[in-house]
């Protein structure tokens, strides 16, 4: 676990957690020294001599302090209040300590696991399940945190442990170890017994979580269709299917973690039982005897939490240790990944599009080992150039464009802008695109906040909000509405109608408008009247600047000074319009519904 510590946490929250470990030895010590003045307390409220074991304090306390039996009582008194108050005031400062330092290096697991899954290329997440992301950044991370507060307060516990059974000894070796001895004993046959199951319903609450997650992200994602459909009733079952496979591994992790503390409670009563019983049979009188069974009862009162805390501790740890397994091997990518960028580092190519965009010899596919989805693509777009893409459905365009815009990498081949390749400096590259895409994502925010994508409300240019929304054409209807552009859009956009969001995808692209226009089939959920005009503007918007469309409008394909034919995963043709018109038959290409 101390090698898998230093791939989870940083250099200053190891310190912590060192700390944390020592302040739980200072609390050892100072729980032997409270409960080690509850018989000297008892003797002096008494008037009586301390036990033989103990007898030494006695003549230390007196010989040394020089004090006479009537103050000896407020000595005591005095001495049991301050180590009591100043062990639990110390007590309080350890467990904030502790929390503090628990939801910092949870803090740092979550962000920084879900900093480096956004750091992926665009291909993990495409193979990748995000419920299982959203599991591992929730609850996994949670569950890993769980896993060091618990060895923290087991090595705490144990400790503790420790000395109380040492004060114990001192009193009656013989009972003390019968009864921690049959303590540990069943301790041990019980997380023998239990071990596997535990482990295994560890494993089936992390499966069945993530699965959880799935389905209920993908249920309200579907809610139309299942409002139309009437599907409520079967969804709700594959649901409560869903939360029964969760509950039933936890149902038994919370059954066995409470049969420990029945035990526990059940023996330490006992023993004190035994321990009176004991004395009584030596023929002890009770003023003899108090002192060591008020220091018992005490133990035994301190004695229950901990023994609870320690089964509770190491079942918590076996539970959790396939979430702790599976964060820390997913840090280990990171730190990896890490590890060879900065290895692989060399200075970044200052990336200048002055000439031309180049795909040479590109092959392209989604698995290596399958079928390509895109051969030996070799064309060359010139700057400033408006180059639409046509193909039949299933061609490889947007397939095409993804591998323009850098979200996909070739397989083999290379893309080139003027002699350099775009992945020497990918982020300067995408840096100077304005991308359009088919399917619009908004946030649930308001309607300016989306337009200004990932821009912070007080750096928010309301001047070039105003621009984009006017060269989209969303500015009258967004001006119709009662808050106007702070207006929320629901989330993905719930409160807009399909063209009313594509024209606000339109007007984040254009908020801070690129030397790169790429439109993915980006105006396919516009009429023909509002399609013309938001096209017209984006090539007036983008005069001198390069853009490259998907688009199924020959109007639009018209005003292009060329095009790219892709058929089946290859580069057919390329021309202008009017030449590859009368050469091909453009129905094939084209689904021009308007």
């Amino acid at each position: 676990m101390i090698n898998n510590i230093k791939t989870l946490c940083t250099t200053k929250q190891i310190i912590f957690l060192i700390l944390l470990l020592f302040a739980s030895l200072l609390m050892a010590i100072l729980e032997f020294l409270s409960l080690g003045s509850i018989p000297i307390f008892a003797s002096a409220l008494i008037g009586g001599d301390l036990p033989e074991r103990l007898s030494f304090i006695n003549e230390i306390e007196i010989d040394f302090l020089d004090l006479d039996k009537s103050n000896y009582l407020f000595l005591g008194c005095g001495i049991v209040a301050a180590l009591f108050l100043f062990k639990n005031i110390f007590f309080g400062f350890v467990v904030y300590f502790e929390n503090k330092v628990i939801q910092i290096i949870r803090s740092h697991l979550g962000l920084n696991l879900f900093k480096f899954y956004l750091s992926n290329d665009y291909s993990f997440h495409l193979k990748t399940n995000p419920a299982i992301l959203l599991r591992n950044v929730e609850g996994e991370v949670s569950q890993t945190t769980t896993v060091i507060l618990r060895f923290l307060k087991l090595f705490r516990e144990i400790t503790i442990l420790i000395t109380i059974f040492s004060l114990l000894i001192i009193v009656n070796f013989k009972i003390t170890l019968i009864i921690f001895g049959a303590l540990f004993t069943f301790l041990s046959i019980f997380f023998i017994l239990t071990k596997k199951i535990l482990e295994r319903s560890g494993k089936e609450m992390q499966f069945v979580r993530a699965q959880k997650i799935q389905h209920i992200n993908q249920s309200f994602s579907a809610i139309k269709d299942i409002k139309v459909m009437n599907k409520e009733k079967y969804i709700s079952q594959l649901t409560k299917k869903n939360i029964d496979g969760f509950e039933k591994p936890f149902l038994l992790v919370q059954v066995i973690n409470s049969l420990p503390k029945l035990f526990i409670e059940t023996l330490i009563v006992l023993g004190v039982i035994i321990f009176a019983i004991i004395f009584v049979a030596l023929g002890k009188s009770l003023l003899a005897t108090l002192p060591i069974l008020s220091l018992i009862v005490v133990a035994a009162i301190r004695l229950f939490p901990s023994f609870t805390a320690i089964s509770g501790s190491l079942i918590a740890i076996k539970t959790y240790r396939p979430s702790y397994k599976l964060v820390t091997k997913e840090f280990e990518k990171l730190n990896l990944n890490k590890a060879n960028l900065k290895k692989n580092l060399s200075p970044l190519k200052n990336l200048l599009f002055n000439k031309s965009l180049l795909f040479k010899n590109v092959n392209f596919s989604y698995d290596a080992d399958k079928r390509l989805i895109l051969k030996d693509i070799n064309v060359e777009i010139i700057r400033g150039k408006k180059v639409g893409i046509i193909g039949k459905s299933g061609s490889g365009k947007s397939t095409f464009v993804n591998l323009l815009i850098g979200l996909l990498k070739p397989v083999s081949g290379n893309i080139y802008i003027d002699n350099i390749d775009v992945n020497e400096n990918l982020k300067k590259w995408q840096s100077m695109i304005s991308y359009i895409p088919q399917d619009i994502y908004l946030i649930d925010d308001t309607i300016k906040s989306n337009i200004a994508f990932g821009i912070d409300n007080r750096n928010i240019d309301e001047i070039k909000i105003d621009k984009a929304a006017e060269d989209s054409r969303s500015k009258d209807f967004i001006k119709k509405l009662p808050q106007g552009f702070d207006t929320l859009v629901g989330d993905r956009g719930t409160r807009l109608s399909g063209g009313q969001k594509q024209r606000i995808g339109i007007a984040r692209a254009l908020y801070d408008i690129k030397n790169i226009i790429v439109i993915d089939e980006g105006t396919n959920s516009l009429d023909f009247e509002n399609e013309k005009n938001i096209i017209n503007n984006i090539f007036l918007a983008g005069k001198n600047k390069t853009i490259i469309m998907i688009s199924h409008n020959h109007e639009t394909l018209k005003n292009c000074d060329e095009l790219i034919i892709i058929d089946e995963g290859r580069i057919l043709d390329k021309g202008n319009y009017k030449d590859l018109f009368t050469k091909y038959d453009f129905t094939k290409f084209i689904d021009d519904k308007k």
